[in-house]
């Protein structure tokens, strides 16, 4: 007690300052540090979709590139000769995937995964150019490649914080756009790859019938799973609905299209005779018109994860501001406070 006396009274009341600026910084650290890891984990996520674009571009084209190979390898000079242009656009779509994944900072892992598909993709691509494989086999090591690069898909997902997005809108757009499309497309590609083959040989064998009901029947399912998580995503954000909609609705009439041809002309035929270009590229219409729309999605969810950064950073910005203030405001009412109260005592 006799140091508490002994102070003055200025003393006494800068203490108990000193006591509320503590109670009041170590809530304050706190909460700062939670929003800098919110915004560090939007702005890595961001960071991550021109990676996922060059990628979903780079399966695109190899998908194409299997139907292709596979009516090149029945017979069809056509698609033999439309092969190779498909070709350069899966050697470019790797050497831009590889860039952005260096300029994103993928982990030396993701890179060296990379390296393996693209040496795995020149060893295919020669087989098919020299036609030592049969469509059977080009459909089947194409359907590897492609699966090894959906891994790769999900391992950037993972790195990246895109497969735990914290906002249930842009959680859903995610699954829908980055998770069931890419798995949308694969079923879809099967095919049109596997029905170009054997319209191309004009003969569907009964384990072939089957294989193409299986698919049909897996892109109902994947189809519905998209856009259940699609529709999620646009009841929690206004402006989602708004920008994907319409390519939604395009996207999903394209694929019963499509479906609806292979029954016709394959699963339902009692004579497998119609033209393999024309299904080749009504399948190829409905995929394209998938990725368009998943581009959309990809576009949006960037959007999104920008106006989430930014409002984080102004929040944060805000918040710093008002606690600044309030310090100052309260350093001046502290010191007159002090002075109302000891100048007359002093006097």
């Amino acid at each position: 007690m006799s140091i508490l006396n002994s102070l003055r009274l200025a003393h006494k009341f800068l203490i108990l300052g000193f006591i509320a600026l503590v109670m009041v910084a170590v809530p304050s650290v706190l909460y700062f540090r939670s929003l800098a890891a919110e915004i560090n984990v939007a702005e890595r996520e961001s960071l991550a979709s021109g990676s996922v674009l060059a990628l979903n571009r780079v399966i695109q084209q190899t998908q194409t590139h299997r139907g292709m190979a596979a009516g090149a390898l029945g017979g069809n000079e056509g698609l033999a000769a439309r092969r190779l242009g498909v070709r350069d656009k899966v050697v470019q779509g790797m050497a831009a995937l590889a860039s952005a994944l260096k300029e994103a900072g993928a982990s030396p892992q993701t890179l060296g995964k990379l390296n393996e598909l693209q040496t795995k993709w020149k060893t295919l691509e020669q087989g098919v150019s020299d036609k030592q494989l049969k469509v059977a086999e080009s459909t089947k090591q194409h359907t590897d490649l492609i699966a090894s690069l959906l891994t790769l898909n999900e391992e950037i997902l993972g790195e990246y914080g895109l497969s735990l997005d914290p906002s249930g809108d842009t959680y859903y757009l995610i699954q829908a756009s980055l998770v069931n499309m890419p798995v949308l497309g694969e079923n879809l590609g099967l095919m049109r790859a596997m029905g170009t083959g054997f319209l191309s040989q004009s003969a569907l064998p009964p384990d072939g019938r089957s294989t193409l009901q299986a698919l049909n029947k897996r892109v109902l399912e994947v189809q519905g799973e998209m856009f259940r998580n699609l529709n999620r995503s646009v009841e929690l954000n206004g402006a989602i609905r708004a920008a994907l909609a319409s390519g939604a609705n395009t996207s999903k009439l394209s694929i019963e299209k499509t479906l609806a041809l292979a029954d016709r002309v394959l699963l339902s035929a009692t004579e497998i005779k119609a033209a393999p270009t024309e299904y080749f590229d009504e399948c190829t219409r409905a995929i394209d018109s998938l990725y368009d729309f998943n581009n959309l999605g990809m576009k949006t969810l960037a959007d999104e994860l920008s106006q989430r950064v930014h409002g984080l950073q102004r929040m944060q910005a805000i918040m710093l501001t008002s606690i600044l203030v309030c310090l100052v405001l309260a350093i001046a009412l502290a010191y007159l406070f002090v002075r109302s109260i000891t100048r007359p005592i002093d006097q």
